[in-house]
């Protein structure tokens, strides 16, 4: 049992306190850091994801306005020119040249055509239809006379002429003669959907207003979508919505195109997301790492720096305790532990400068006591003769009086040995004062380490902090890097769009210009968002440096509580211990010394008895008899406490042989 509290001391002692106390203040904010930091990144690593699906989207929404806009403007145009004067049967001579000029500088246009109320077809490029088509019966034609003067758009449909998909932009003529329509294949319009990235395997979408594929990778063109991810685009105008598709996540944004009221999707997989966020995830690991690292080795050092002083004025303490007043703490700092070991010297020193007293004035004690018992031998002999020369008062009373001065400067002598006997008391009282004085110094230091180590924890807060902001900026860098790299991405797709308008050549052409103009406003905003990651960077970098110099604030407050030790102050009892042991000694002798003092007393009463019996040395023989036998016994006693005196002086001697000097 005593073994395992041995054990479990070692476990709590102050290295293994600061050891797991400064492991808990690295890996918890460190791992809480790490793991906001990497959500907030992966969060907004998604809404960049999402938000370039969004931009492709509109991009090709604005391709859909730009292919559909100027053909209206044309139909719009040829409606004016087309008037009933210029048919001429089939061929229209003239209708057919405006026709095949267009048809000639427009590639994109698969077939432009004019049906007359009589029935009449007039198409470029010219292609063979059935014996009975007649135009009146097409739904272009049927709806551009419901909405005449205005231009329509019709649903994706396959030609009957080309049996390709395709939707006509069609309207009435000014005189109301007919109808003048174009088909647009949507064949190109596929192709440049399949050119915009959706992430690295998404892909586009185009459903018309009936619900029916437009463009798909998977889905039969034409064909009327079912599937519940497609149809849920008819709820809203925009948005964005995630489904599942076998064993994948998909996210999905979608927008409605204003002029043919279409459904634009852009969708990718939510895998993507996971996979562009587990760089950040290792970096992250990475750093976190190297940081529990540089922590661990800085506070293997601050441990250090705290536990060997410690356990040098452990072992002094140790062998003070044990009796070796030799031993001095090296002062090899100016920090509060040097205050406790210059607190500890000076201790030492009192404490043997106190020894040393002790030992002196023993000494003296000795010396006294051996006078006194002398002393009292030579008046117990002076005693007895005079006892024996009251019977012999008749032959010589000078004789008595010689005894009875000598008896009094025996006494004399013992006086004087108590006065020296009292004056070392006094001396090892005091001394015996100022040392647990000093003890009691000694654990008021102690104390103050209590105070001290309520710094550390404000460092820390204040480290944490700077932490925070650390935080903070790095998710500014993320958010002003996100921005740049959505503005790459717009900016290679309004390239993309600007190549598309320039290969039109014609009027189309100046669309370019636009374009252009679009790309440069990206480049300089691009340009800004990098000054503005430059001085995120030097301020994360000013914070870097900040949370250096709490951590060395943190360290020096941490050596501030060094002198807060079990140890110490279970040192400082055992030398309190050791000085008080000494006091029931003092008492012993001060008893000693009155039981002198009452005998010296004695003594003197019997002298001036003795003096007044020389004095009536005829009249009180028998008087004097009884008083010399009184006195007698009074010796007796005051040689038994001279004996008792000298062995006191002899075991605190002794005692004192115990300190070495």
């Amino acid at each position: 049992m005593k073994r395992i509290l041995e054990k479990s001391r070692v476990r709590l002692t102050i290295r293994n306190k600061l050891i797991f106390s400064f492991i808990i203040i690295l890996l918890i904010p460190s791992i809480l850091i790490g793991f906001l930091a990497y959500q907030s990144a992966k969060k907004e690593l998604s809404a960049q994801l999402i938000g370039s699906a969004s931009s492709n989207v509109d991009v090709l929404n604005s391709m859909i306005d730009d292919t559909i806009q100027p053909k209206i403007h044309d139909i719009e145009f040829f409606s004016s020119q087309i008037r009933s004067e210029l048919y001429d049967g089939m061929e229209s001579p003239e209708i057919r040249q405006k026709l095949d000029q267009y048809a000639e500088l427009h590639p994109e246009i698969e077939l432009v055509y004019v049906g007359t109320k009589e029935g009449l077809m007039i198409q470029s490029p010219d292609l063979e239809l059935a014996d009975d088509y007649d135009p009146r019966d097409r739904p272009w034609y049927q709806q551009a006379e419901e909405k005449a003067g205005q231009v329509v758009i019709t649903e994706p449909y396959v030609s009957s002429s080309t049996n390709t998909l395709v939707v006509t932009i069609a309207r009435t003529t000014e005189d109301n003669s007919g109808v003048i329509g174009m088909d647009i294949t949507l064949g190109n319009l596929e192709d440049t959907s399949k050119k915009i990235n959706i992430g690295k395997e998404g892909y586009t979408s185009i459903l018309d207003q009936a619900k029916h594929i437009i463009v798909h990778p998977t889905e039969e063109k034409g064909s009327e979508a079912t599937a519940d991810y497609l149809v849920r685009q008819f709820e809203k105008e925009n948005g964005q919505y995630h489904f599942v598709q076998g064993a994948d996540k998909q996210e999905l944004v979608y927008t409605t195109n204003k002029l043919t009221g279409w459904k634009v999707a852009g969708v990718m997989s939510a895998s993507e997301i996971d996979d562009a966020a587990a760089p950040i995830l290792y970096t992250m690991l990475i750093v976190l790492a190297a940081a529990l690292i540089a922590g661990g080795f800085l506070v293997f050092g601050v441990v250090r720096s705290i536990i060997k002083p410690l356990n040098k004025l452990k072992q002094t303490a140790e062998q003070v305790s044990g009796g070796d007043l030799r031993e001095r703490i090296e002062i090899h700092s100016k920090d509060e532990l040097a205050e406790v070991g210059e607190a500890f010297n000076t201790m030492t020193d009192n404490l043997s400068g106190l020894i040393q007293q002790i030992d002196t004035d023993s000494g003296q004690l000795a010396a006294s006591s051996e006078e006194l018992l002398a002393s009292s031998e030579q008046t117990t002999s002076a005693t007895e003769h005079v006892t024996t020369t009251l019977q012999e008062v008749a032959e010589g009373s000078d004789s008595q009086r010689i005894h009875v001065e000598q008896n009094a400067q025996a006494i004399g002598e013992i006086a004087i040995g108590m006065d020296r006997v009292a004056n070392s008391l006094s001396t090892v009282s005091d001394s015996t004062k100022q040392a647990a004085s000093l003890a009691e110094d000694g654990e008021y230091s102690v104390n103050q380490t209590v105070e001290q180590m309520k710094h550390i924890y404000a460092s820390v807060n204040e480290s944490n902090a700077r932490m925070q902001e650390l935080e903070t900026s790095s998710k500014k860098i993320g958010s002003i890097t996100d921005v740049i790299v959505g503005i790459a991405d717009q900016t290679n797709l309004l390239a993309l769009n600007a190549a598309i308008e320039a290969a039109r050549a014609g009027e189309q052409g100046k669309g370019f210009a636009v374009v252009a103009d679009e790309v440069r406003k990206l480049a300089e905003e691009s340009q800004r968002s990098a000054m503005q990651i430059t001085d995120l960077i030097q301020h994360i970098q000013s914070d870097t440096v900040q949370s250096v110099k709490v951590m060395a604030q943190t360290a020096r407050y941490v050596e501030t509580g060094l002198h807060a030790t079990d140890e110490t102050t279970t040192k400082f009892s055992q030398i309190k211990d050791s000085i008080f042991s000494i006091s029931p000694q003092i008492e012993d002798i001060s008893s000693i010394t009155e039981q002198i003092a009452a005998s010296v007393q004695e003594m003197t009463a019997s002298a001036e008895e003795l003096a007044a019996i020389a004095k009536e040395n005829a009249a009180a023989s028998e008087t004097m008899a009884s008083t010399t036998e009184e006195q007698l016994a009074s010796m007796e006693e005051i040689t038994a406490s001279a004996h008792a005196l000298s062995n006191l002086a002899e075991e605190l001697q002794e005692l004192l042989t115990k300190f070495k000097l």
